[in-house]
């Protein structure tokens, strides 16, 4: 596969753009070659992170809110701040809102009753929208529970607690930390074997090495086109070895 991808390389991008990255077949076959090495390693790597997440650690809670913004459409559909007394009368429906939505049973209906949209949204102590004040009033709030009018820059809010735990936004949240974990120990291993390691940096070399204006095309059209074709540097030396002995032999 490796040797397949190489062509095609060669194929799509033009002799000039390939002199621009030493893009000769041999360098680009080492390229590949470190690049499925990589790719293995980090999949091994990753391996050993903790994919054990709880309920709790990962809980997600459920709201329903309608925002009463400080800001109109005009003819252009461009967003136009309301006067200090159109805001007045905006937070005086918020409040109105409020008062009816606390004791409603169906929050979505009353909110269609009183011509507003009840939107719906997952969060968790660390969420920021749709608005942090509203979520910092809505995460003491018990399930059922609605909040008060929660004043923004933007506008207000009123929200009612629909659940404490959103299984499928709870799900997902422990996909996300399961994630973060494993790129936090390759990223840690990487860089410990990076100060363990004899590595020599060339600066004067870099210095030079600019990246304006290249480009070149890669193309693949399966996912993991290496698996079975990885060689490792010393692996590589010796094959190189042997076949430079044999070149030798047929002279």
């Amino acid at each position: 596969m490796i040797d397949e991808a190489v062509k095609k390389f060669g194929e799509t991008n033009a002799l000039e753009d390939k002199e621009k990255v030493s893009g000769s077949d041999k360098a680009v076959k080492r390229v590949m070659t470190l690049l499925a090495i990589q790719q293995k390693m980090q999949e091994a790597i990753e391996a050993g992170a903790d994919t054990e997440v709880s309920d709790e650690e990962a809980a997600q809670k459920g709201m329903q809110y309608v925002a009463f913004l400080y800001s109109s459409t005009d003819e252009d559909g461009k967003s136009v701040d309301m006067t200090d007394d159109e805001k007045k009368e905006v937070k005086k429906e918020a409040e109105e809102f409020a008062k009816g939505a606390k004791d409603a049973k169906d929050f979505e209906a009353y909110a269609k009753e009183h011509e507003q949209e009840a939107k719906k949204a997952t969060f968790d102590s660390e969420s920021t929208s749709p608005a942090e004040d509203l979520i910092k009033a809505a995460d003491k709030l018990k399930e059922g529970e609605v909040t008060k009018v929660i004043e923004t820059d933007a506008g207000c809010y009123v929200a009612k607690v629909t659940t404490l735990l959103d299984r499928e936004a709870t799900d997902a949240k422990k996909d996300t930390i399961v994630s973060k974990r494993k790129q936090e120990l390759y990223t840690d291993t990487c860089k410990n074997w990076r100060e363990d390691g004899d590595i020599s940096v060339h600066e004067e070399v870099w210095e030079k090495i600019s990246f304006k204006d290249v480009k070149v095309t890669m193309k693949e059209d399966v996912k993991d086109p290496y698996a079975n074709e990885v060689e490792t540097d010393d692996v590589a030396e010796a094959r190189e070895e042997a076949e430079g002995e044999g070149n030798t032999e047929e002279e």
